[in-house]
């Protein structure tokens, strides 16, 4: 689908004007599908074709039209009829520029920032939520590429009153995604005289007020059934949501950030010493030297944010440890605000939710998982219930939130959730499609960033690969493809024994569905020093099967579709099953002769022919008289 629009688009850069294009995907964006687009866009801009400068012509002619709807300081003339159109699809129009802010070369807008600003205060009372919405969108993309910008008190003073003053008409949606652009900007460029974490905990308030929200731990199921009430405390809830990922997210980038000054002093104290003591440690320091190229090499290529060494992992896991601590105290001091959010949901997570509206629902349990994620404590307290909830939960919109949720989770406290894996490989077998598709993306994204252990549950995700939902078929052959790129092969090479072994077991899946799995797994198997190592543990696991006849099946399917071409593997093939020409077969099992008749006499048929006669011979003698007798042979 990507491709096919990809295509298109590629096609209109080529064929119609900038204007044109603008058109066309003012009616055809889809603001529920946004990423798809910023995707395509952010390929298109990467091309490294004769199509870039077409594409940075029309940013140009994007960037005219929201200037002179903005500060009527547009480079063109344009026309009133295209600008009234643009005002049809406004939101559309507004996020097609907050997606194109990093292309932009000549800082256009970054040099209007003021007068963006104020023309957004103008409008700020005549305006809906989403136009709101986007136009912070495009605000906080220009702080993230300068932070040194101005911006009055009065710009925070205004959204927050508009946001307090929304009735419950508005669409809640659009009142939530206001809400996080308000928090985001607040924590890029916090206000002179007071702090972003101040400012926002009076909005909090100001909203409880609403509600009439007590610290006295009053039960509120009842005024649930309140449309009004519900509505107001859903917006509190998704606000302090937004807070703690703020904070959380603030406490990392700081980490980081001195992480890589300690990196930055380390490596020059290192060219210092050199300097000076090259005669000492002359063999050392030019290892270390090298050593700290190579990563920072890998530091700005691979991840910025990724850190180099295990010590200073451990700084800055002990430095988030401390920050968060400070946080997590402000969750569990008694009668705090936070603490009376918590007993709503010590509380409420154990109801029946589906006599609950599903907004609450959702907004309610993922402000219980951003709690556990701060709070250790919090995380145990719930941890079996979240769980539960993702397997019975009734609404599938929140068990597919819950599984994001707990992939965090389970980076934040590993040892806390490392029980539960079975059990968070197992959403992938979702009843709803769209859950275990987000289940299946998310697993391979944790397993491909290293940070979820694969041993004994990857062949979950090799059960998908021939799925009848294309999507979850596309990801699972998207991850072994990527998987078997990794560590020139032995990452996935390390792993087919497993997947071998759990899939030949019964009822996992049928002998077709295997068969079909086999078949594209051993695909990215070239190396000939691999397939001699697997051909030696199918072998093993082979004999270990005394009685499983159909693992025993399996086993020997996967050893037919080996591509076998080597002297070295056709050896240990002859060495470690029967012959069939041997008179006696009262020593063998039955089930394994009937096995090895049936896969692998063809498998032996097909290397000798393409073997050397010579080199035939030579295996031939050498197994005849280095092999034991079969009864020695068999492994306990």
């Amino acid at each position: 689908m990507i491709n096919l629009i990809y295509n298109k688009i590629n096609f209109f850069f080529y064929r119609i004007s900038s204007k044109r294009i603008i058109e066309k995907l003012l009616d055809q964006i889809d603001l529920n599908i946004t990423l798809t687009f910023e995707h395509i866009l952010k390929q298109l801009l990467s091309e490294s074709t004769s199509i870039t400068a077409n594409i940075f012509s029309f940013i140009e002619v994007l960037l005219d039209y929201y200037l002179e709807l903005t500060t009527h300081n547009s480079k063109k003339h344009l026309s009133d009829d295209f600008l009234k159109q643009i005002h049809q699809r406004q939101s559309s129009f507004l996020q097609l520029i907050s997606f194109v802010i990093p292309y932009d070369k000549k800082h256009r807008l970054s040099s209007h920032f003021n007068t963006i600003i104020q023309n957004f205060l103008r409008k700020m009372d005549t305006e809906n939520l989403d136009y709101i919405r986007y136009q912070m969108q495009i605000i906080s993309n220009l702080l993230t590429t300068k932070t040194s910008y101005n911006i009055p008190n009065e710009f925070y003073d205004l959204i927050i009153k508009k946001l307090l003053d929304s009735n419950i008409q508005f669409n809640q949606h659009s009142w939530i995604n206001c809400m996080k652009q308000l928090i985001t900007i607040l924590f890029l460029k916090e206000p002179i005289e007071i702090s972003a974490n101040d400012l926002i905990m009076k909005f909090l308030h100001s909203l409880a007020d609403q509600i009439h929200w007590s610290l006295d731990n009053i039960d509120y199921q009842t005024k649930s059934n309140d449309i009004s009430w519900r509505i107001i405390f859903i917006r509190l809830l998704a606000s302090i949501n937004t807070l703690l990922t703020q904070r959380v997210q603030k406490h990392e980038c700081i980490n980081i950030s001195s992480i890589k000054k300690i990196q930055k002093q380390k490596n020059s104290f290192i060219t210092n010493d050199d300097d000076n003591d090259t005669n000492n440690e002359n063999s050392l320091h030019p290892s270390s030297s090298s050593s700290v190229s190579i990563s920072q090499q890998s530091f700005h290529d691979e991840d910025e944010d990724k850190i180099d060494s295990p010590d200073d992992h451990l700084t800055f896991i002990q430095q988030q440890q401390s920050d968060l601590s400070h946080l997590e105290n402000e969750l569990l001091q008694s009668n705090s605000f936070f603490y009376s959010i918590e007993k709503w949901i010590e509380t409420f997570i154990y109801e029946d939710h589906s006599f609950y509206d599903e907004n609450l629902v959702l907004t309610s349990i993922l402000t219980c998982t951003r709690m556990m994620y701060v709070s250790s404590i919090l995380c145990s307290k719930y941890v079996d219930r979240i769980f539960e909830l993702s397997k019975i939960c009734t609404y599938p919109s929140v068990r597919s939130a819950l599984i994001v949720s707990l992939g965090d989770l389970l980076l934040r406290h590993p040892n806390i959730l490392e029980p539960f894996t079975p059990q968070f490989y197992a959403q992938i077998h979702d009843k709803d499609l769209s859950v275990g598709e987000t289940a299946l993306c998310t697993i391979a994204i944790l397993i491909l960033r290293e940070m979820i252990k694969v041993r004994g549950y990857i062949s979950e995700i090799a059960l998908c690969l021939f799925h009848s939902h294309t999507p979850i078929s596309s990801i699972a052959q998207h991850f072994f493809d990527e998987l078997s790129l990794r560590q020139r092969g032995m990452a996935l090479f390390n792993v087919l024994p497993d997947i071998i072994s759990r899939l030949s077991m019964n009822n996992i899946c049928s002998i077709d569905l295997f068969h079909q799995i086999i078949s594209y797994l051993f695909l990215f198997i070239k190396n000939d020093r691999h397939c001699e190592i697997l051909v030696k543990r199918l072998c093993r696991q082979f004999k270990q099967a005394s009685g499983d006849d159909r693992k025993r099946g399996n086993i020997a399917f996967c050893l037919s579709k080996l591509n076998i071409k080597t002297l070295a593997s056709y050896r240990i093939l002859k060495e470690n099953f029967p012959n069939v020409t041997e008179q006696n077969e009262d020593d063998y099992d039955k089930e394994e002769h009937l096995a090895w008749k049936k896969y692998l006499v063809p498998v032996l048929n097909d290397i000798e022919r393409r073997l050397k006669p010579t080199e035939l011979n030579s295996s031939k003698s050498l197994s005849s008289s280095t092999t034991p007798k079969r009864k020695l042979d068999r492994l306990s």
